[in-house]
């Protein structure tokens, strides 16, 4: 980067739109460098909300006849409602290692014949954001509603593995409790 503007004829706008992208990329110390990749780090681990309109899964979980969608301003804004609560439905999108996927698929199959298997389960999720494998999870925020589907990275793209899966009332609390256990109450 360079210490001085060079001086050139140019108009105020582009000289203005020249000091914002060498503001934004201005070289940081190698201390901040370090702990910003640290935070980085550390929110990689979180939960990642996906846009309803962007989910493989959407088109299946909107015919849901409990679910209701509300689009905003030109499209811009959709918020999914489970209808007999009026809970907002939370979109996640969420990428794990091969062992996490492995204990996941291995659970919703338990989950689909026993599901009070969930009552004493507990996964150790492997957050990975290059992941193997991808889980879209919507979950209602009282925890009312649940409909997840898991995907595989296979030949350059995720492909499903499991079908769109809906659960409500019991069911759904208790998936949601493993699956997303940061769920505020």
């Amino acid at each position: 980067m360079w210490d001085v503007l060079p001086i050139v004829s140019c108009s105020p706008l582009s000289l203005f739109l020249w000091l914002k992208w060498a503001e934004k990329h201005s070289f940081k110390s190698r201390k901040n460098r370090l702990f910003q990749t640290f935070i980085d780090s550390k929110n990689a681990n979180k939960k990642t909300m996906a846009s309803f309109k962007n989910m493989e899964m959407a088109p299946i979980v909107a015919s849901h006849p409990h679910i209701f969608v509300k689009h905003g301003f030109f499209d811009l804004f959709t918020r999914v409602y489970y209808r007999p609560t009026l809970a907002e439905v939370d979109c996640i999108r969420n990428y794990y290692t091969v062992s996490s996927g492995n204990a996941i698929h291995q659970f919703l199959l338990k989950f689909q014949n026993a599901p009070t298997c969930a009552e004493h389960t507990q996964l150790k999720l492997d957050f990975d954001p290059n992941g193997n494998y991808c889980m879209e999870l919507c979950v209602a925020r009282d925890g009312s509603f649940c409909a997840v589907q898991l995907f595989r990275y296979a030949e350059l793209e995720y492909v499903p593995i499991t079908e769109v899966k809906t659960y409500e009332g019991h069911e759904a609390e208790l998936l949601s409790g493993v699956l997303y256990p940061w769920q505020k109450k």
